[in-house]
């Protein structure tokens, strides 16, 4: 991260848009006196107007950057006044170009988003390769993870068990619970348990959308979600739902709908059901298509032109 500016120069944010990191800039704004926000707006919307056409694509690269940055100044000078519209939309234009995630992650929860924030910066994380370090500082601290979090993970991986997984997110806070959940299923994930290992151990904890996510992947076997529908009984509809997308996916129409026919005498929910039998649709032949229509699932509705 940039260093905060200690003292501003008689144009204060000249150099400040040019180097110091955008959630440090939004804090100086923040704390700028009336009368020098003022003057600071009227200098960056001057800067702006006179921002030329660029006559090559590098020059022009470099003056959209400089044009973001300014958007950036103004956007945390409107917000100010609660009008953060300008900062979000100029700060993800410089996430997307650039790629500090770290950044725009704080960016976002400064401005009051930070359970969007927390679901950005678990998307950033849920792929087993290696993990951002500082995305990860970000989470640890927005879910306010306890110490030696990241020394269980690790011992977890080694020797993975139910009752370790449960330890990790056992305390969590209510409004974090999940976003905890979905953390400690990624970190496992990239450091190296196998998602038909994972998948059980997740089945304790009840992440949301890990399990899906696995599913509609094929990394894991039809076989072993709908083993836990079958030792969950009742309320195991769910993961026999699961196993039919991922059968589905795995180009197993016939036993997709087998598994469809489970879940729905298990109980699962209409509702739910249909989103599942739409998903197994999907990926379906004419076969499979065929043998829903037997089964007394009802065609999908063709989309509209």
């Amino acid at each position: 991260m940039a260093p905060a500016v200690a003292s501003l120069s008689p144009n204060p944010f000249r150099a400040a848009v040019a180097w110091v990191a955008t959630d440090v800039l939004v804090r100086l704004v923040e704390a700028l006196p009336e009368a020098e926000a003022e003057r600071t707006r009227a200098w960056a919307r001057a800067e702006l107007e006179q921002l030329p056409r660029p006559a090559f694509p590098s020059a022009g690269r470099l003056l959209e950057k400089t044009r973001t940055r300014l958007d950036i100044l103004l956007g945390a000078l409107e917000a100010r006044s609660g009008r953060d519209e300008r900062l979000l939309e100029a700060a993800r234009r410089e996430w997307v170009e650039e790629g500090r995630h770290a950044v725009y992650l704080r960016v976002l929860e400064g401005r009051g988003r930070a359970d969007h924030a927390i679901r950005l910066a678990l998307s950033l994380i849920a792929e087993p390769a290696p993990h951002d370090p500082q995305v990860l500082a970000f989470l640890r601290e927005a879910l306010a993870l306890p110490a030696g979090t990241e020394a269980h993970l690790r011992s977890v991986a080694t020797r993975p068990t139910r009752a370790g997984v449960e330890a990790l997110v056992r305390f969590a806070p209510k409004p974090l619970r999940d976003h905890r959940r979905l953390y400690v299923a990624h970190r496992l994930r990239a450091l190296g348990v196998e998602p038909e290992v994972l998948c059980p151990l997740l089945a304790a904890a009840h992440p949301d959308g890990v399990l899906d996510e696995l599913a509609i992947t094929g990394e894991v076997a039809p076989a072993t979600l709908a083993a836990l529908g079958v030792a969950e009984g009742h309320d195991g509809a769910g993961y026999l739902a699961l196993a039919s997308r991922a059968a589905s996916v795995r180009g197993e129409g016939f036993l997709a709908v087998r598994y469809l026919r489970e879940a729905r005498a298990r109980g699962r929910e209409p509702a739910a059901l249909s989103c599942d039998v739409l998903f197994v649709s999907a990926h379906a032949d004419g076969e499979t298509h065929r043998a829903l229509a037997r089964s007394g699932f009802p065609a999908p509705l063709p989309e509209a032109n």
